[in-house]
C-alpha cells in the first residue's frame, strides 16, 4: 500500500542540524578463550550469567532499586551512547543512587568487547545499575554499594509490521518515578504479555485520565489525518522519555500532545513505535483499524540514514 502524497508528508522535513546517530568506538583487544557465548560483565569482571550475584538482602533484590538502559549495538559502535549515560545518571539520582563517571558506568570499549566475545555484531546491550546496599530492615550494614551488570545479545534485522492494542495496565502520570526506567519493571512486562495473549505485538498504555502515554516497551508516534503533523504523547502524560524518542524529536518538528485513546486511534493515519531494539517500526494495525503498511517517505529516509531498522531475536518467527 503506498503512502498518499498529502499534507501528512508535506509537514515532515528533516531538521538540518540532526547529528550522526552512531557514537563509534573501536573494539578493544579481546581476551583469549571466553567462558561462553553468553558471558556477562559483573562489576567489570567477565562471568557466566549464573555467577553474577547481587546480595540477597540488598535494596535491588528486595525492592527493585536500580536503573537500566538498553543500547543498540551496530557494526559501527553504540547508538547514541551519550544519551543512555545521561539517562542512567538522571534516573539513578531520582531513586536516591549516585552514579560516578569512570567508576560505576561501564566504558563503551567494555560493552563492545563483551559484544565481540559473545559474537554480537548487531544487537543490544543492557546496562543495569543495582543498589547493592543492604536494606536497613534486614541488616545493620549501612554502607553504600553499587553493582553493575552488562549483557549483550545478538539480534537480526526484521521487516515485521506491528499490531498494537489498548492495555488495562495504566500509567501513574503523577508519580515522581513515571519517567524513570527503573529495575522495578513488572508493569510493562505484564502489560505486553497480556497484549501478546490477545494476539498483538505491543500495547498502548494510557494514564489515569485515559490519555495515551506510550507503549509497553516503546514510544509511539503517528501522522495526524487531520493536520498532517507528526505527533507523540507529551512527557506530561507519564510517557517514558526514550533515547530514540529524543533523537526523533531532534530530527523532526513533532507535536507533543495530550489525547485520549479513542481520539488517537481516530486521528492516526499512519503510526510507528521507537526504541533501541525496535528502531523505527511500522504499526500496521491498531486494534481493528488497519493502518498504512509503510512509513511516509521522510520517515523512511530518516530510518535508513540512521540505521534504525527493527531488530528481533534470532529465534523469533
Amino acid at each position: 500500500m503506498s503512502v498518499p502524497r498529502s499534507s501528512s508528508c508535506s509537514r515532515l522535513q528533516l531538521n538540518s542540524h540532526t547529528r550522526s546517530p552512531v557514537k563509534t568506538f573501536a573494539n578493544p583487544q579481546l581476551p583469549e578463550n571466553p567462558k561462553s557465548k553468553n558471558s556477562v560483565l559483573f562489576n567489570g569482571e567477565l562471568q557466566d550469567p549464573d555467577e553474577s550475584l547481587v546480595p540477597a538482602v540488598s535494596e535491588a533484590v528486595l525492592y527493585g532499586r536500580g536503573v537500566f538502559t538498553t543500547v543498540r549495538i551496530t557494526p559501527g559502535g553504540l547508538f547514541e551512547w551519550n544519551r543512555h549515560v545521561a539517562r542512567l545518571k538522571s534516573d539513578s539520582k531520582s531513586i536516591g543512587m549516585r552514579v560516578r563517571d569512570g567508576l560505576d558506568l561501564p566504558a563503551p570499549d567494555d560493552i563492545l568487547g563483551l559484544a565481540s566475545l559473545n559474537g554480537v555484531r548487531e544487537g543490544k546491550a543492557r546496562v543495569s545499575i543495582f543498589d547493592a546496599s543492604s536494606s536497613s530492615r534486614w541488616s545493620g550494614d549501612s554502607r553504600s554499594s553499587i553493582a553493575v551488570l552488562v549483557q549483550a545479545q545478538s539480534l537480526v534485522r526484521t521487516e515485521e509490521l506491528l499490531s498494537i492494542t489498548d492495555s488495562p495496565f495504566t500509567v501513574n502520570e503523577r508519580s515522581p518515578l513515571a519517567s524513570v526506567k527503573s529495575c522495578n519493571y513488572l508493569q510493562p512486562v505484564l502489560a505486553i504479555q497480556e497484549s501478546n495473549l490477545r494476539g498483538f505485538d505491543e500495547a498502548v498504555r494510557c494514564n489515569s485520565a485515559g490519555v495515551v502515554a506510550g507503549c509497553c516497551y516503546s514510544n509511539i508516534f503517528w501522522i495526524s489525518s487531520e493536520t498532517g503533523a507528526l505527533r507523540t504523547p507529551s512527557l506530561a502524560t507519564g510517557c517514558l522519555p526514550g533515547t530514540t524518542r529524543s533523537y526523533v524529536l531532534e530530527a523532526f518538528d513533532v507535536d507533543e500532545v495530550i489525547v485520549p485513546y479513542k481520539q488517537f486511534v481516530d486521528d492516526a493515519e499512519s503510526a510507528f513505535v521507537t526504541s533501541s531494539v525496535k528502531g523505527v517500526s511500522v504499526v500496521a494495525r491498531i486494534g481493528a483499524k488497519k493502518m498504512l503498511d509503510r512509513l511516509p517517505e521522510e520517515i523512511e529516509e530518516f530510518r535508513i540514514r540512521s540505521g534504525l531498522y527493527p531488530l528481533a531475536d534470532k529465534t523469533s518467527s
